[in-house]
């Protein structure tokens, strides 16, 4: 799989090949996720360097209408997205430039980061 299957997975989300794209993958439920919430405050600081950067969080939970409140506050609704649970995770990972796991629970070794690497993202 290259470039024109990621050229295609970006597509599938909407994003532009030329955007730099962080996302997330994993559940959300109450009371921290997965650590989506600091995704997204780390989204703001990001933006502030990387105008072109996008965050995608996928996944489903208890924290949504919390996190599309964060979405809004930090003033990422034209940068960062909720993109729901998704059937094919491959896809995803292709679309992203890197993903992002910041560890805020106790999981021994998240299979969220080994396929990343299966895909060849960092």
């Amino acid at each position: 799989m290259g470039a024109a299957y990621t050229l295609q997975a970006r597509q599938r989300f909407s994003l532009h090949p030329n955007e730099l794209v962080f996302g997330m993958i994993g559940g959300f439920d109450l009371p921290v996720g997965k650590g989506q919430r600091i995704f997204l405050k780390a989204a703001q600081i990001v933006m502030r360097h990387l105008p072109h950067a996008r965050f995608l969080i996928a996944g489903s939970g208890t924290m949504e209408n919390l996190l599309r409140d964060d979405i809004r506050h930090l003033g990422l609704e034209d940068r960062a997205r909720l993109v729901g649970q998704q059937p094919d995770p491959v896809s995803l990972h292709h679309a992203l430039d890197c993903l992002v796991h910041p560890q805020v629970a106790t999981e021994a070794f998240p299979s969220v980061v080994l396929e990343a690497h299966a895909c060849g993202r960092p």
